[in-house]
């Protein structure tokens, strides 16, 4: 990375924090997620939408169901003793949030590694007006520069929604760091998408900086909008169109990322919400098989524990 990346990736109006050191030969998967509508249940649309959600309480925000017991499951990792699988946060929210949202992790019971926010404050000072709804250079941005300080071994699954362009991101991001999109190409099409010029050159600069790699495992985005997994038939099989957190734990069950008690604990989680019936799960799980998102180890006989746990009271 020369200098005047360096300095530029220094100014850039985010807020980061990396609390994790990683061996140079590190090899295993690193997740990433969203935050508003991937992780909590949050609600806005406009600038006044956010002011209201800058002063909300950790106690006043919500978690989708299923989501702090997915992230357990992930953090815990398949095996019979914990293995602290490396989680980050991107998220557009804004710095002034960092508190509030660290404390809700905290009261869920969410461990992670490190934290990036947008600093939509900065890009008002700088009167960068264009930059405030534009997320798929911030988050380009962000993806880079944390891929460039994690070993080049590391594989990565990626979680988003579909209110925004997350798909669309994280799939260019895999294409950057497979070596397929880079230089002039790369420049053309985030001009293409929308990404503002000192953005677009600023991914370019940082994807020359990464070795050719494919890392990218697995994209989870979640339904938030209505959309239908047909609309992202594209970016498939990357991508994994995801009605729920019970339909991601069943396919990272699959992949042998985390425990068969981490999809029942989801799908507990999810019924004591009370928000979604014995039937809506069975659906879900069926929807799940019949679109080949699970295969191997989620046979009848698994499928038949699961619902025989979530349907046992005191469970």
């Amino acid at each position: 990375m020369n200098a005047s990346v360096s300095s530029q990736i220094d100014n850039y109006p985010f807020d980061r924090s990396d609390d994790r050191v990683f061996m140079p030969d590190f090899s295993g998967t690193i997740y990433t997620w969203d935050i508003d509508k991937t992780y909590l249940r949050s609600r806005f649309n406009s600038v006044l939408d956010l002011a209201k959600v800058a002063i909300e309480l950790a106690i006043d925000k919500y978690a989708i169901d299923g989501t702090v017991a997915l992230l357990h499951a992930i953090r815990r990792g398949p095996g019979p003793k914990p293995r602290q699988t490396p989680l980050y946060f991107v998220s557009a929210s804004p710095p002034q949030l960092r508190k509030i949202l660290t404390k809700k992790m905290l009261l869920d019971g969410v461990e992670f590694d490190g934290i990036t926010l947008k600093d939509q404050f900065a890009y008002l000072m700088r009167l960068r007006f264009s930059h405030l709804r534009s997320q798929m250079g911030y988050k380009l941005v962000a993806l880079l520069t944390n891929r460039r300080e994690h070993p080049i071994a590391a594989q990565e699954i990626l979680f988003g929604d579909d209110s925004e362009s997350d798909a669309m991101i994280y799939w260019t991001y895999a294409k950057i760091l497979r070596g397929e999109l880079r230089g002039a190409a790369l420049s053309q099409e985030l001009l293409r998408a929308g990404v503002v010029p000192d953005d677009s050159k600023l991914i370019v600069q940082l994807s020359e900086s990464i070795e050719p790699t494919d890392a990218v495992r697995r994209v989870f985005i979640h339904l938030e909008t209505g959309k239908k997994p047909a609309d992202f038939e594209r970016f498939t099989p990357l991508v994994v169109p995801s009605k729920s957190p019970v339909q991601a734990a069943l396919v990272l069950a699959s992949m042998g990322e985390i425990a068969e008690q981490g999809v029942f604990d989801v799908a507990k989680e999810i019924m004591r919400r009370g928000r979604t019936t014995l039937e809506e799960l069975w659906s879900l799980v069926n929807d799940a098989r019949a679109r080949k998102l699970v295969f191997g180890l989620w046979n009848a006989a698994l499928v038949e524990r699961l619902f025989a746990e979530v349907a046992t009271p005191g469970q």
